[in-house]
């Protein structure tokens, strides 16, 4: 063979080993343009959005299901009946907001300061609530089931029949929590600090780690025991 065709042949295979490449970072290249238009696409259609019954817009973001307003600030906002499944509302301020008979299973509100917030009826099945600030807030009759409460600051909070069960309350603070008449059954609140806590009527069947607060101590041993008086005695 010539050195002419050895030289031809060489440039070939780097051409097309050259053009694999092109195409290869080409395929890449397109699946990163799509990911950035599709997320753009997503933050733009949540601006620009205009309210629609159930969708409010509330400092600029359009709350609908799986919407995306992190580090948002809500407080004292009227958002009764609002439809926010799988929210991503992570660090936002919603103190003194009212979101009765929301929707927000699934939603991600890690870190927001709920504090005084009403959440009566509130759907927050399956949410994350890790570290969230729920102080003094309304949870009557809120469905908590399967919610990660890990952390939560719930101190004072008003959760007359609220369901919690097979919830994650690990390190949670309940403290002088009214948590009467709800369920926290197959619940884990080890490490959670109830002092204060009335769990009256509160069904506990599998809960781990849980002591009622509401329980007598037991009278230690050496405890005098007063005698009982006979019949017809004095």
């Amino acid at each position: 063979m010539s050195d002419a065709r050895r030289g031809a042949r060489a440039i070939g295979n780097c051409l097309g080993r050259l053009v694999g490449v092109l195409v290869v970072v080409g395929v890449f290249g397109a699946i990163a343009a799509w990911l950035l238009v599709f997320d753009g696409l997503e933050r733009l259609q949540n601006l620009s959005q205009g309210p629609n019954p159930g969708y409010p817009e509330v400092s600029g973001c359009v709350l609908r299901p799986n919407t995306r307003c992190e580090q948002n600030d809500f407080a004292e906002a009227d958002l009764t009946g609002a439809i926010l499944p799988g929210a991503r509302l992570s660090d936002s301020v919603l103190t003194g907001a009212d979101l009765s008979g929301a929707d927000l299973s699934g939603a991600d509100l890690s870190g927001a300061d709920l504090s005084g917030a009403t959440l009566a009826g509130t759907v927050l099945a399956g949410a994350d609530l890790t570290e969230t600030n729920l102080e003094g807030a309304d949870l009557t009759t809120a469905n908590l089931e399967r919610a990660d409460l890990s952390k939560a600051r719930l101190v004072g909070a008003t959760m007359t029949g609220a369901w919690a069960e097979a919830a994650d309350l690990t390190g949670a603070n309940l403290t002088d929590t009214s948590f009467t008449n709800g369920s926290v059954r197959s619940s884990d609140l080890s490490g959670a600090d109830l002092t204060g806590a009335d769990l009256t009527g509160t069904r506990t069947a599998g809960a781990q780690g849980l002591t009622d607060p509401t329980a007598p101590a037991d009278a230690p041993a050496d405890a005098p025991v007063e005698p009982v008086p006979e019949e017809g005695g004095p």
